[in-house]
């Protein structure tokens, strides 16, 4: 039962927020690409390679994770950046965010 919950949590992540948050930044630079300015499509652009990274990252962890309970994998323990963990989470939901903030589609500048 507990390989089911780590694999159902695990996929889970898969999909909450990240595509959420990719979906919601195409949806603005493609219904609003006139009336952003180049520094705002950037950004959002950059928003979007990050959380696809993410998700990759996501993706391949889940993968290791099955190696390592076939046994096929071992562990290595190594310190972690929270700061920059907590960064790519908070930019994660800013498509969200501005899509909530701008419903009609307006920009922001």
């Amino acid at each position: 039962m507990c390989k089911k919950t780590n694999f159902f949590l695990s996929s889970h992540m898969i999909y909450v927020p990240l595509f959420s948050s990719i979906l919601g930044f195409c949806e603005i630079l493609l219904q609003n690409d006139n009336m952003l300015s180049l520094a705002e499509r950037m950004q959002f652009t950059e928003f979007i390679r990050e959380a696809t990274q993410d998700q990759l990252g996501i993706v391949n962890n889940l993968l290791d994770w099955t190696r390592i309970e076939s046994g096929r994998m071992h562990t290595d323990f190594r310190d972690l950046d929270l700061y920059e963990i907590m960064n790519k989470s908070i930019h994660s939901f800013l498509g969200l965010a501005y899509k909530k903030r701008n419903p009609s589609g307006q920009s922001s500048s």
